[in-house]
């Protein structure tokens, strides 16, 4: 598998999830609640490729930051890449909450 830089591939990451990503954050008051057996929703980042040349770089850039490239899937019409993982669900979590901040302009 090819590869880029961490900068370029993170960068690269953002435009795809600032244009249609998802973020799942780990609920730990629910997993205290009803434990970790039942509760197993973690941290997540999904991101939706537009087609599969999309995804091959999305999984280029995931590789080249040395993160786990999981098993993608069908969604619609669309390709949704999921990416596991604390950190990196903490710097896209960041992410979100300045661009939300920033379309706020109140």
């Amino acid at each position: 598998m090819k590869k880029m830089s961490k900068p370029l591939a993170f960068k690269f990451l953002k435009e795809i999830f600032l244009r249609n990503g998802n973020l799942r954050i780990k609920d730990e008051v629910k997993i205290a609640k009803l434990g970790s057996q039942k509760h197993k929703k973690g941290y997540e980042i999904r991101l939706l490729a537009k087609d599969e040349q999309e995804l091959e770089h999305i999984q280029i850039a995931i590789s080249s930051l040395d993160l786990y490239v999981a098993k993608s899937y069908p969604k619609g019409k669309q390709i949704v890449q999921p990416i596991y993982g604390k950190e990196i669900n903490k710097k896209f979590e960041k992410i979100k909450s300045s661009e939300a901040s920033n379309n706020n302009p109140h």
